[in-house]
């Protein structure tokens, strides 16, 4: 592992979680193939996902004026490392970069666990994973950067937890989807509702604060990425229900990033 992500993992729960799970074979920490040489495929993925992160940041500096940016993974297609191989991973952990798996570089028994939560075949669910995981889960990642970008690297990791890291970012997801994109949010939704149907029995109980922190290893298992996508669902849910409830949008939920920029844990 390079010193860089070493340095890193002793503020970071989630990447050292990854690394317990996975021992240091970890692509994503150490070289991440550039863009130009990644396969057909894998460019493919970049650029669908790059699009998605573009669309986010243009939201973003439009309602701050420019004075925030998602930064380097919104100009540089680099930044966006789907080069890891039998891992199941989307992780942002600051260091402007998002790291997510594409499905052919999934193993036969993880592409077979997606696809049974939907009751497909895994030929099937091929076309459903690039949706979800390329374009809504892509977001975010996305919005996770918007809060780095918000509220800073180091004050997020000194006074805000993994789960409301997650579920500032779904916020972020829901009110800049209902205004941009209603069929992908809609869409979403349904895919969501029927994981956490599959999953709820399973991650129900741990979603809270404290039972993430308390579980994370299990949750953010690179292997089995089950609770964590199970998380990323139920905080989209959670985020609905705020938006339809309290009739928040995007730049309210900016502006809420922005006032919780204290030394005072939100």
């Amino acid at each position: 592992m390079s010193g860089r992500w070493m340095r890193w993992l002793p503020r970071i729960p989630l990447l050292a979680a990854l690394a317990a799970a996975a021992g240091c074979d970890l692509t994503m920490t150490l070289d991440p193939v550039r863009y130009e040489d990644l396969g057909t495929t894998e460019r493919a993925a970049v650029d669908r996902i790059f699009a998605r992160v573009q669309g986010l940041d243009a939201r973003l500096r439009s309602v701050t004026s420019g004075r925030h940016t998602l930064g380097v993974p919104a100009t540089d297609h680099d930044a966006i490392d789907v080069s890891v191989v039998d891992l199941w991973v989307m992780v942002n952990v600051g260091d402007d970069r998002l790291h997510l798996s594409v499905w052919e570089n999934l193993t036969a028994e993880q592409r077979q666990r997606f696809a049974g939560w939907f009751g497909e075949t895994t030929a099937a669910a091929a076309e459903r994973y690039r949706r979800f995981f390329y374009d809504f889960v892509a977001l975010h990642l996305a919005g996770m950067q918007a809060v780095f970008a918000i509220q800073g690297v180091d004050w997020v990791y000194r006074n805000r937890s993994l789960f409301n890291l997650d579920r500032d970012a779904e916020r972020l997801v829901s009110t800049y989807l209902a205004a941009a994109d209603t069929n992908l949010l809609a869409w979403a939704r349904g895919t969501c509702g029927t994981i956490r149907g599959a999953l709820e029995a399973r991650f129900g109980a741990w979603y809270s604060r404290e039972e993430y922190l308390a579980h994370v290893r299990e949750l953010t298992d690179p292997r089995d990425p089950s609770g964590q996508i199970y998380m990323i669902c139920r905080h989209l849910a959670e985020a609905e229900t705020r938006r339809v409830t309290f009739g928040s949008n995007f730049a309210t939920e900016v502006d809420i990033l922005a006032s919780q920029h204290s030394d005072v844990l939100p």
